[in-house]
């Protein structure tokens, strides 16, 4: 993990000629101009998951149901990231605003070729956690009538080990005005903004309940899911107990309970065709944010015959969302405020299959 308030990593950084002490020596101030830049923010990621399941039912005289299954985990989840910003560094007043004395004011300081020019920053960000673990789920079905089920499902903590490395570093080029030729350039030290950790995780417990009733020809169904994501619990694989107590607290503050819904029908409208609705709704899992999630899916199905069968399937997607590339802590003495995007995603997936039993 990376700390910016170590020394190594803050002395790289003034040496990249965009930070400033202000005139009482009490923080520092980006020399980038807070207008007329421009901000670009892409985000790539991939990763996969398998699972191997040991399970077990009975069955009491077709009206009570019990199963249990124990499964482990493998996964690998990988990310890179660059922002981008385009803009202009302070001019001397404004320097001299915040820093009378500063360096960047005084013609045979090399920090003068600094004032009032163009520059380009490229901030670089790659991940790799992998990690396995285990967890426990027991199910239940009781039946009171046989049209009406009833089911309740508890799943333990996943009981995760993970290896996490990561590494990040900065390019800044800097431009006179309209000269196209960089004049300077900077690179941060990969080795200051590299990490490898070790932790344990464990993630949180989810209890579901639901109820389905059979309607002669169809069906309805509705189950509840909550999740308690404050519940996570992190720890340090060298037995650090501040960080361990500092991480901690952390997801305390951030996450909190939420519950998950899900509803849904199906019904058979002769012999050959078929038909089904769904909606879900996932709440907000942040103490501190919106973030919701919704979908509603439809779809047929015919019998064709000669145990071939046709399915056409629609998914709607939707979630609403803020992110930001980065926060700025001292948006007061900074004058300025951390940038966020608001994010609108929807999505919808049409899908046709065609198969045959035999």
């Amino acid at each position: 993990m990376i700390d910016p308030t170590q020394k190594d990593w803050a002395d790289d950084f003034y040496k990249s000629f965009m930070f400033e002490e202000d005139k009482d020596k009490k923080f520092y101030f980006p020399l980038a101009e807070d207008k007329n830049s421009e901000q670009f923010n892409s985000v790539w990621s991939k990763g996969g998951k398998s699972e191997t399941a040991l399970s077990f039912g009975s069955n009491y005289s077709n009206k009570f149901y019990i199963g249990a299954t124990f499964s482990l985990t493998d996964f690998r989840y990988e990310k890179s990231a660059v922002f981008t910003e385009y803009g202009m560094t302070k001019t001397a007043a404004g320097i001299a605003a915040l820093n009378p004395n500063s360096d960047y004011l005084k013609p045979d300081k090399e920090e003068f070729n600094y004032v009032d020019v163009d520059y380009e920053l490229f901030d670089r960000y790659g991940q790799v956690t992998q990690g396995s673990g285990f967890d426990f789920k027991l199910g239940m079905i009781y039946k009171p009538t046989p049209s009406l089920s009833l089911g309740f499902t508890a799943k333990t903590p996943t009981f995760l080990s993970i290896a996490d490395e990561s590494t990040a570093y900065t390019e800044i080029n800097y431009f006179k005005p309209n000269v196209n030729t960089s004049f300077a350039s900077f690179r941060s030290s990969e080795e200051i903004g590299s990490s490898s950790y070790d932790y344990n995780l464990q993630t949180p417990y989810k209890l579901s309940a639901g109820v389905t009733q059979y309607l002669g020809a169809g069906l309805l169904t509705a189950e509840v899911e909550f999740v308690d994501y404050a519940s996570m619990r992190w720890r340090d694989s060298r037995n650090n107990s501040a960080i361990e107590k500092e991480m901690n607290n952390s997801i305390k503050e951030t996450y909190q309970a939420a519950f998950n819904v899900r509803l849904g029908g199906e019904v058979l409208f002769d012999q050959t065709f078929s038909g089904r609705a769904g909606f879900n709704f996932n709440g907000n899992p942040y103490k501190n944010a919106d973030y919701k999630t919704y979908g509603i899916s439809a779809g047929v199905g015919a019998k064709l015959g000669g145990g071939v069968y046709l399915d056409l399937t629609g998914v709607y997607n939707a979630n609403n969302y803020k992110e930001s590339p980065y926060k700025i802590t001292y948006e007061g003495d900074w004058n300025t405020v951390s940038p966020r995007a608001d994010i609108k995603n929807s999505r919808t997936n049409v899908m046709l299959t065609i198969g045959s039993k035999f």
